[in-house]
């Protein structure tokens, strides 16, 4: 057992640590479905934004998605929300409560307002000729604008923000150009903007390093075209020898200098961004480097940042998490009936399997979802097929008469093979997924090879010394187990034509259903829908609205609802967030107000002192000038308080020029440059009627409108910005302007809202009968597209008081009248269209790699083309039914089958189908490999064989994975419903497309010329004459040595098998001078023929002798004959006497050495040994085990090279032939001669040729016995 004790303590010890990190580390992280989390809604940052800059905002989710959960473990959901929002859900911390839940929440709100935008600029010296230009126009700039322009417009350098920790640096040196920022407080320094541009969109790796000060620093490396470009920088900015100048390098995080090291010599590939950083924050700067940059940066306060329960109710876990523990029960129940020991050993290293992968999951801090459970206790329950294959090996292994301890050996070594190859072909489908999937598959990916990695440990190597140590402690004597199939003939391949059809027809149905549904298939994680908070009057139970919300199906599809946790506790129950993939938000605050009508809460308004703004002087020629000369709708104020829309309103209505009426280059101008420059365009141009003015009006009343422009005090100078920053008093005068003789008015309301809100409601009540424009106090910079809510608003109308009374009643009545929902926008699929293509090229290009890998593995690329065509069959037909069940709903609905849809939970089971398919198929192929051996060509009833022999295990694996699934479909609840149907489907399918669709297409891909009929292939092999023979090298016989010898020098064949033993000894004693010759005659050998070596019991394992001497060595080699197909293997693992004590083993060899000095013709010794052995039934034992194993194979006989003696019978159907050994005397060996197998002699006496075609000259054994 001193073997075993590195096992022992391996096998204790993992499972030590992982039960360690489960109980400490105790509950894990768990998805937003069964713990909640925080729901944050940010804004883009439009003041940050470039002109005409459209935004992408399935491009924005991905990157933020990127930066905060890189692996796809962490369950953050991410997705478009509104016009230019995003909605962040971020999970409950469960080890920590609320303090860490607000940990979590701050450090992702730094990672995501940090844009992650990484510059290398020259820092502009005085001293430098080459920035004399741009020093001189940056220094005659106004403190708003931070960009240097030439003549040709082009921008050759620019003011940045100078980090606090390098102000003094700049500040105390006149050869930098530095200013004071607009708020006063911040230094800006003047960078040069370079041809080059390197900037972190080529940057590799950033990772953590420490600088020459040992603090902590960015290491950084460059692709080979950032590695180009950052070279030329440096290079062309290398230090001035002659006139002592050091320029510096400026790097630019975020549009703020970090620090402008001096270039000392030219650098290509790697840097370093050097700072007063903690390690935190470096490993926070590498990760977003990495990362990337964000395609537009986000406000540093979020909208709104609320917690939220569980999407899934109390009553849906609790069912969930029942289901699943009966289920893995079952499972466990099932394997000890019906494996008993053995089963009771699958059923430690399964719990073994789970406490490792929990283990693991939360060492990662892998979120947990009910999905994601379910998952992983299904892939517990199908690393059951690792156990089933383990024991069905050894099952076959004992029923072929195999002791005990062979049996083990054998059957964990022969399943070994097929249980990496299975496990292999899925963990490439993981590696692949993980390296260019999609971030939410990434986490299905990481899960999955957990599972198998994890499976691989227990199974195989935990289980082994499991029973090792049971069988060496002598524990266990046998094993017994059920057996559910007793030897099966079933003709799969002829049965395989009418399931081939069957298969079209349902991949074609299904295909129809598939176009049918269309976008219908697709639930909220792809087609995104539409998201409203609901607050209730009273407190309400999560299960009731759920219901009442599920009652409308056909309105309010795929619908989650969850809880909000408000600040006040007494308020629970009262807000709920409603998400659905209706596309329509107005549908759906309309169906919400149906189904729940006074129970919603609805908004109290307060309407303010109305306020009569005094008369001007109206536009000539207008009667009522504000709507002339103001936008519709609610552009006018944007003009004020915001500068992009300043220039599209504004600009637009109040200063444009009419192209109808002028064609000067200023007319085609744009707004903004109007804005801008230092003479206003206003003062010069006529400005543009509104839009929805007729053009005729426009131009006749240009000259009055030009009279009327308000004042922004001097765009000229000041510019956009410098506007946007009125206070509250400018902004009122301002709109008195807009408005002479309207009314000013405040709206207080209960529940605050945003401009859209706010305006919709009014449009609502004013209809077209005045105009108005609205400003927050809070906020006077408002971006109005913006869903910032507020609840004190400042409103200016142009009807005057006694006409503005009644509609401000009448809009504090209708808004009193709706419910108040206090967000409702659009939200985007968390699953993008590109990221949709970057999984379909992942899969497609997973299955390449399997096809590559099962080709190397069998030596034939038709193996992996058919696994492939079995993968791709099994997912139309699942996907099909699954769109079916549309239609399948109504009469099947006893079968609980609903109208599936397409989710990211149903799409993890996808993945898993695909696994589970390669698994069997992988099983099946393996042992037609097996039964094949080292014949060419792949029939008809090597198939048929393969499949029968496998049918057992396939049943039971199966049925044990279908009894998790229909318990949690059945008992799981509604959270794992479409998971557990696509998984049942996949599995039922998977199983057929093994038998039925794998293994035939591999025989029709296979060529005609090795397909075709036996007996053409047998009549070539039959005219090459195939010996088979055995010889125990290192021991002192040197007769047997130069019989040997002389017997491989003359003999003349094709191929010549040596069914060992070859050696006498495992670890090869020293060779004697006999053994050093029949060596040499062996390589010779080599070079006439080929020579395959059958290694038996005795023979060494480290290849040596394959490597020196050139063999083909293999544990079995298959032959044909005219007679059928021979097995050929080495004769111990059916010998009893193997299973005898090593004592008596010993004594009895020592018997027969000397029986061999006394007679030196062996033929004492023979009878000695023949007596003997039959004495203890060993022969006729093994005859029978021999029999057994080649019947069961579908052989017409076996050959075995053994030390007994050469026999040659027939019986029960099966040709038996045994080689002897070269030891024995006579020597004997196995011919194929004509096309026909039988044993032959090799006498001293007779040893010459009889033919020209050296072919050796034998007389068969039953003929020498007569004589």
């Amino acid at each position: 057992m001193k073997d075993y004790a590195w096992k022992i303590a391996l096998v204790l010890g993992a499972f030590s640590v992982g039960t360690a990190i489960t109980y400490l580390g105790w509950p894990p992280q768990y998805g937003p479905d069964l713990a909640g989390g925080v729901i944050m809604v940010y804004e883009v940052d439009s003041e940050k934004l470039k002109e005409d800059q459209d935004v992408d905002m399935d491009e924005l989710a991905g990157s933020i998605r990127m930066r905060l959960d890189p692996s796809g473990i962490k369950e953050i959901t991410v997705r478009p929300y509104g016009l230019n929002q995003v909605e962040i859900i971020v999970p409950q911390v469960s080890d920590g409560g609320d303090e860490a839940t607000r940990e979590e929440e701050a450090r992702i709100r730094k990672i995501i307002t940090d844009i992650g935008s990484l510059e290398f600029r020259i820092v502009a010296n005085r001293r430098d000729s080459r920035h004399q230009t741009a020093i001189e126009l940056a220094e005659l700039l106004p403190r708003a604008v931070d960009e240097v322009t030439n003549s040709d417009g082009k921008v050759i350098a620019r003011f940045v923000p100078v980090n606090e920790e390098e102000v003094e640096r700049f500040k105390g040196s006149r050869d930098y150009v530095t200013r004071a920022a607009r708020d006063g407080e911040t230094t800006e320094v003047l960078v040069m903007v370079d041809p080059y541009n390197v900037t972190g969109e080529y940057l590799t790796t950033a990772r953590l390093g420490y600088d020459e000060r040992m603090r902590p620093a960015v290491n950084f490396t460059f692709n080979s075209a950032g590695a180009f470009y950052f070279n030329r920088l440096t290079t062309e900015n290398l230090p001035d020898q002659v006139g002592g100048l050091q320029r510096d390098l400026g790097i630019v995080l975020d549009g703020e200098l970090f620090s402008a090291p001096s270039i000392q010599g030219a650098i290509s590939d790697q840097g370093q961004i050097t700072g007063n950083f903690t390690e935190e924050e470096v490993q926070h700067l590498s990760s977003i480097l990495n990362a990337g940059k964000l395609p537009a940066a986000l406000r540093k306060d979020p909208l709104s940042s609320n917690r939220t329960g569980p999407t899934l109710g109390r009553d849906t876990i609790e069912k969930g998490r029942i289901a699943m523990g009966i289920s893995l029960a079952a499972v466990m129940i099932v394997m000890v009936i019906y494996y008993r020991f053995s089963g009771l050993v699958s059923c430690v290293v399964l719990i073994a399997n789970l406490v490792l992968i929990l283990a693991l999951m939360i060492t990662f801090k892998a979120a947990l979802t009910l999905a994601g459970i379910a998952g992983l206790v299904l892939g517990v329950g199908m690393s059951v097929d690792a156990n089933v294959l383990i024991f069905e090996r050894i099952r076959e292994e004992l029923e072929r008469g195999a002791a005990l301890r062979m049996a083990i050996r054998n059957g964990f070594d022969r399943a070994t093979r097929t249980i990496v190859d299975a496990n292999l072909t899925t963990l490439i489908t993981a590696i692949v997924l993980y390296v260019i999937g999609t971030d939410s598959v990434k986490g299905f990916a990481i899960t999955l090879i957990l599972g198998l990695l994890m499976n691989l440990f227990t199974a195989v190597f935990c289980a082994r010394v499991f029973f090792d140590i049971a069988e060496r402690k002598r524990w266990i004597t046998k094993l017994n187990m059920m057996k559910m199939l007793n030897e099966t003939n079933i003709d799969f391949i002829k049965l395989s034509r009418v399931a081939m059809v069957g298969s079209l027809i349902l991949i074609t149905l299904g295909l129809v259903a598939v176009f049918s549904r269309g976008k219908n298939l697709l639930d909220i994680d792809f087609t995104g829908g539409v998201s409203v908070q609901a607050r209730f009057r009273e407190p309400q139970e999560i299960e009731v609205v759920r219901k009442t919300i599920e009652s409308v199906p056909e309105i309010l599809p795929d619908t989650i609802v969850s809880q909000l946790e408000l600040e006040d506790a007494s308020e629970g129950g009262h807000q709920f967030v409603i998400n659905t993939s209706q596309q329509d938000v107005n549908t759906v605050e309309e169906t919400l107000f149906e189904l729940f009508g006074n129970k919603l809460t609805t908004n109290e308004i307060t309407i303010g002192e109305l306020s009569e703004i005094p008369a001007g002087e109206a536009p000539e020629g207008q009667d009522e000038p504000t709507s002339a000369i103001l936008p519709d709708g609610t552009e006018g104020i944007a003009a004020l308080l915001n500068p992009r829309f300043a220039t599209m309103a504004l600009g637009g209505a109040l200063f444009a020029q009419d192209e109808s009426s002028e064609e000067s280059s200023e007319g085609d101008a744009s707004a903004e440059d109007d804005a801008s420059t230092e003479e206003p365009a206003a003062e010069e141009t006529a400005p543009a009627a509104d839009s929805d003015t007729p053009a005729t009006e426009s131009t006749s009343d240009a000259s009055s409108t030009a009279e009327t422009t308000l004042d922004l005090g001097d765009l000229g100078e000041e510019t956009p910005e410098a506007a946007s920053m009125q206070s509250v008093a400018e902004i009122e005068a301002d709109l008195s302007e807009l408005f002479p003789g309207g009314t000013k008015t405040s709206i207080e309301l209960s529940r605050a809202l945003s401009y859209g809100s706010l305006a919709d409601a009014l449009d609502a009540a004013f209809g077209d009968s005045v105009k108005y424009e609205m400003f927050t106090p809070d906020d006077v910079g408002l971006d109005q597209t913006s869903e910032q809510p507020f609840s004190t608003w400042v409103v200016f109308l142009s009807a005057p008081p006694a006409d503005a009374g009644p509609l401000l009643a009448k809009a504090a009545e209708y808004l009193e009248s709706q419910p108040y929902f206090p967000s409702s926008s659009k939200i985007g699929g968390r699953v993008a269209g590109g990221m949709r293509e970057q999984a379909i090229i992942a899969l497609v290009a997973s299955q390449l790699f399997i096809i590559a890998y099962i080709w190397i593995r069998f030596q034939r690329v038709v193996f992996g083309l058919a696994a492939v065509v079995a993968v791709i069959h099994d997912v139309l037909i699942t996907l099909g039914i699954v769109a079916l069940s549309l239609w399948l709903a109504g009469p099947l609905s006893f079968l609980l089958i609903d109208p599936f849809k397409i989710s990211l939970a149903t799409v993890a089971a996808f993945l898993t189908l695909v696994g589970y398919s390669l698994n069997d198929t992988i099983v099946v192929f393996d042992r037609i490999r097996e039964v094949r051996g080292k014949d060419p060509k792949i029939t008809q009833d090597m198939v048929n064989t393969s499949i029968n022999q496998t049918l057992g295990r396939t049943i039971m694996t199966s049925l044990t994975t279908l009894v998790v699934l229909l318990i949690l479909f059945i008992r799981g609840g509604t959270g794992i419903h479409a998971f557990t149907f696509v998984m049942m489907v996949g599995v039922l399918v998977g199983t057929y497309s093994s038998m039925f669709v794998a293994s035939p297409v591999l025989l029709w891909l296979v060529k005609p010329s090795v397909r075709g009929a036996q007996s053409s292939s047998v009549s070539r092999v039959s005219k090459q004459p195939v010996i088979t023979l055995s010889k125990h090298m290192s021991r002192r016989d040197r007769d047997a040595c130069s019989d040997f010898v002389g017997f491989l020098k003359q003999v003349s064949t094709r191929h010549l098998i040596i069914a060992g033993d070859l050696f006498d000894s495992p670890r090869l004693r020293r060779l004697r001078e006999g053994d050093v010759a029949v060596l040499k005659a062996l390589r010779d050998l080599t070079e006439r023929c080929r020579v395959t070596w059958i290694r038996g019991n005795h023979d060494p394992e480290d290849g040596w002798a394959q490597a020196v001497l050139g063999l083909d060595v293999c544990d079995e080699a298959i032959l044909h004959s005219a007679q059928g197909r021979y097995l050929v293997t080495h004769g111990d693992r059916w010998d009893h006497s193997m299973e005898m004590p090593g004592l008596v083993v010993d004594a009895a060899d020592m018997i027969y050495r000397g029986a061999q000095l006394i007679d030196r013709s062996h033929g004492l010794a023979r009878m000695l040994k023949r007596r003997s052995k039959h004495f203890c039934r060993v022969i006729e034992l093994l005859k029978r085990r021999a029999r057994i194993e080649a019947r069961r194979r579908g052989m017409t006989g076996i050959v075995l090279g053994h030390t007994h003696v050469a026999e040659d019978e027939r019986r029960r159907g099966v040709h038996y032939l045994n080689s002897g050994c070269w030891t024995e005397r006579p020597a004997t060996f196995v011919a194929l001669r004509a096309g026909v197998a039988a044993t032959y002699i090799w006498d001293e006496q007779l040893r010459r040729l009889n033919d020209a075609e050296q072919q050796v000259d034998a007389v068969p054994a039953t003929a020498l016995a007569m004589s």
